[in-house]
């Protein structure tokens, strides 16, 4: 129960000229901490089931994690449990479904579970779109502002908020959104049971932003899940390097508390960067150490080994200064790993931009197909990038380019790289004798696993002043 109810039945819908069927559904995942804490405990998500007409896997959903409308064109909504005073933030649009306009909300809620639809169709198994990530607004109870807060500046609270109760890590918002994620899956494998198609037990997980670190945690804390398409995210929240201030680290951490502490009386307004000048603020500390140990994969990298194609958009103005990092960090990750640049995409059309190749991804994994993935060096002397295909050999790609910038997060423009006819999987890529410093990737396309099929990766970022 909650305040969201529906009858099962959701309509059919053409897309891709393939009819599916969704379940709208209402979940209460948990009780977050208590009503001394925040103001609305109780979370509770729409989600809905979608079964396409063709079904191959009965036994397979796919996960979509969503925030709400994503038009993948610069346009979104996000759709909240309730309204939000965000009076001060001119850019923020929203929208709520509850028990009172669910019939009058529905065309926006058939638009929020657009890319589950799709991914469903296309990989002709049931998949989910679960809303409500995370449940908003929250009010704190210890917050001296007593800001309505939503989204980042929820969650760089629950930080702020953990970092002054290190024995507490139920504060920080990830773990609760985790686990509306496992009760999600709890909540679809449940249902379907009662469906002709039957009950479903693996799971493919996507999500974007805060909902890409969501993805990776349930990967690593849930063996039902056996794929995941992170997107928009970094691997390791850390903005400013380590540094070991010896027999001054007492010093600096108690100085660095007194600045994190001060934070809490600053209401940030609309400015996402101000609501984590606290947490920043504490990066020399022991607590935060703690709390990266929670958030940030990389620490727990060794229990994600399964398949995975991380995605990120070039041009992400959020997490975009992660770019370089990342390229790093993603090539070391254990197992199969993919990784995928979007030229010219922020931060919240990424995952849209995407979605024909996380289709691919998890349709190959179904039929048991690893997928092809690029690692790529660069030669100086050569000016050219050496690319290799690696994980699957066996298929070739059907277009391959270069794409280069001025700086990582500029605008890239493409070029085309001839596809070589023999056999082997690496061939080079000369890059053209710019005026300027270039940084360039390569980007292979291959019509996998199937005709009908676009799956698109991406080597490394190289920069021509490297030597």
């Amino acid at each position: 129960g909650g305040p969201l109810s529906a009858p099962p039945g959701g309509g059919r819908h053409g897309l891709a000229r393939t009819n599916w069927t969704g379940y709208v559904l209402n979940m209460t995942s948990q009780t977050w901490r208590t009503g001394a804490t925040v103001n609305h405990p109780v979370w509770w998500h729409t989600l809905v089931v979608i079964i396409p007409e063709v079904v191959e896997f009965k036994d397979w959903a796919t996960l979509t994690l969503d925030f709400g409308v994503n038009t993948g064109n610069g346009s979104s909504a996000i759709m909240n449990n309730r309204h939000i005073d965000a009076a001060d933030d001119e850019d923020f649009v929203d929208f709520y479904i509850d028990s009172s306009n669910l019939e009058e909300r529905l065309p926006d809620l058939k638009r929020a579970v657009h890319e589950a639809a799709f991914l469903a169709v296309r990989t002709r198994a049931p998949a989910a779109s679960l809303l409500n990530l995370p449940n908003e607004g929250e009010i704190f109870g210890n917050d001296p502002v007593q800001k309505d807060r939503a989204q980042d500046f929820l969650k760089a609270y629950s930080y702020q908020d953990f970092l002054d109760h290190p024995d507490e890590p139920e504060r920080i918002s990830e773990l609760p959104i985790a686990k509306a994620v496992v009760r999600a899956m709890d909540t679809v494998q449940a249902f379907t049971a009662s469906l002709p198609t039957g009950a479903v037990k693996r799971f493919g997980v996507t999500g974007y932003s805060k909902l890409g670190t969501a993805t990776y945690v349930v990967a690593a804390a849930d063996s039902r899940v056996r794929a995941i398409v992170p997107c928009s995210i970094y691997l390791e929240f850390r903005m400013l390097p380590s540094v070991d201030f010896g027999p001054m680290a007492p010093v600096v951490t108690e100085l660095s508390r007194k600045s994190r502490r001060a934070y809490y009386y600053v209401d940030p307004g609309s400015d996402m960067n101000a609501a984590y000048r606290g947490v920043v603020a504490s990066q020399a500390t022991p607590e935060y150490d703690r709390l990266s140990s929670i958030i940030d994969p990389v620490r727990w990298a060794d229990r994600l080994s399964l398949p995975k194609l991380v995605v990120l958009g070039t041009s992400d103005e959020v997490v975009g200064h992660w770019l370089m990092s990342l390229e790093d960090q993603v090539p070391s990750l254990p197992g199969q790993t993919a990784f995928l640049k979007v030229p010219n995409s922020d931060h919240d059309d990424t995952l849209v931009r995407s979605l024909g190749s996380s289709a691919a991804f998890f349709r190959g994994f179904l039929l048991g197909l690893p997928p092809p993935s690029v690692r790529s060096s660069w030669e100086p002397l050569q000016r050219t990038i050496l690319a290799t295909q690696v994980d699957n050999t066996a298929v070739r790609p059907v277009a391959s380019r270069h794409w280069d910038a001025p700086e990582p997060n500029g605008l890239y423009v493409a070029a085309p790289m001839e596809v070589p006819s023999q056999s082997g999987p690496t061939w080079p890529c000369p890059l053209p004798a710019y005026d300027h410093p270039v940084y360039s990737f390569v980007e292979f396309e291959y019509e996998w696993p199937e005709p009908g099929f676009r799956y698109s990766v991406s080597g490394a970022l190289h920069s021509t002043l490297q030597r």
